[in-house]
């Protein structure tokens, strides 16, 4: 069984100590709660490839269009 933690009236909870130590979380790291379609949830730390892909796919659209043309690879 894993490890057991309390949801306050405000929705937070604390991350027991040895989850922490085992994913190596630190003040400041972002983890993200993955919902499986049982209901079930995986918590997992937020990686820095994770957090750049994210962060290309959210400007994405704001890069000018000929930076996405289809023949870009024959120039």
């Amino acid at each position: 069984m894993g490890k057991l933690s309390t949801v306050s009236k405000k929705g937070q909870t604390t991350i027991p100590q040895e989850v922490r130590k085992s994913l190596d979380l630190h003040e400041g790291d972002h983890i993200v709660f993955e919902i499986a379609d049982d209901g079930s949830a995986i918590l997992r730390k937020v990686r820095a490839e994770d957090e750049a892909r994210d962060w290309m796919k959210s400007i994405e659209m704001t890069l000018a269009p000929e930076w996405s043309r289809d023949d870009d690879d024959d120039l």
